[in-house]
């Protein structure tokens, strides 16, 4: 019961534009199996949401390996860490045909659903954590400096974050994304896997603006931190810079555009390909 498996079949529709299983996929994939997983261990969202509170994800950190093609089969194993301060920890291990397609660490917490305020984890979460299992990742260091928005360069929202003026020249304006109805996931906000989306997409404008083609590396890994909650209606701007003195690292800003609210923060780590 401590270690969920799960075997997909990869549909042509689940590749992407290199002929290989997108991330999207492998994020819905690993949704997918915690959510079925919680199910089994009596604590997924229907248990849950008979309490008035929802599991909500707040952090990932995903390493990539060997990507397979469609018509292969991918087996997913996750199990649950346990409590790590007011979150709880989840890992997921994929691989295919003994290839490890993918090492990852989440972070869920619990928010109430009418107030959508973080509740404290109950005492029996600790209970269902299977040390046996070992770790997917060391959770490394998570934290991802900030990535101001030009327009909002000068403002509290962002000057708040300690974002010097030399860090707010070098990000670069990405694309925007009016939030649709397809977005929206059972928990009525923005599906994490879309925040995914955004950021992958941020990346590859801000290659192609340095004159840099989308073929020419790949997506090693990325980390995700999640400060808030995008609605329907909204519209999620984004900004890119590369980090600090690290080759082959790129920082993400999403943010909500009609207030600089910050939404979630991104590294993405790039490879160039053999």
């Amino acid at each position: 019961m401590h270690v969920f498996h799960e075997t997909f079949a990869i549909r042509g529709y689940e590749a992407g534009g290199h002929g290989r299983v997108s991330l999207r996929t492998l994020c819905n994939y690993m949704e997918e199996a915690a959510g079925k997983h919680a199910e089994a261990l009596g604590c997924g969202l229907d248990a849950m949401r008979e309490q008035g509170i929802t599991w909500v994800l707040a952090r990932q950190r995903i390493e990539l390996g060997y990507m397979p093609a469609p018509e292969e089969n991918m087996v997913v194993h996750t199990w649950p860490v346990g409590v790590e301060r007011l979150s709880f920890r989840r890992d997921f291990h994929m691989e295919c045909n003994g290839h490890t397609v993918l090492r990852a660490v989440s972070h869920w917490v619990l928010m109430n659903a009418t107030t959508r305020k973080l509740e404290k984890m109950p005492p029996w979460a600790q209970s269902l954590a299977f040390p046996q299992a070992g770790l997917a990742l060391e959770a490394g260091d998570i934290r991802i400096p900030p990535v101001p928005l030009a327009f909002l360069a000068e403002t509290p929202a962002v000057a708040g974050n300690a974002v010097g003026v030399k860090e707010a020249a070098a990000a670069l304006p990405g694309p925007e994304f009016p939030v649709r109805r397809a977005d929206i996931d059972s928990n009525g906000h923005v599906n994490n896997v879309r925040y995914v989306d955004f950021a992958l997409e941020a990346a590859h404008c801000f290659f192609a603006s340095q004159g840099q083609g989308v073929g020419e590396r790949a997506l090693a890994g990325l980390d995700i931190v999640f400060r808030a909650e995008a609605l329907w209606g909204d519209t999620v701007a984004s900004a890119s810079m590369p980090e600090h003195q690290v080759p082959g690292r790129l920082l993400h800003g999403l943010y909500r555009k009609s207030s600089g609210q910050e939404l979630a923060r991104v590294r993405t780590v790039w490879k160039p390909l053999p």
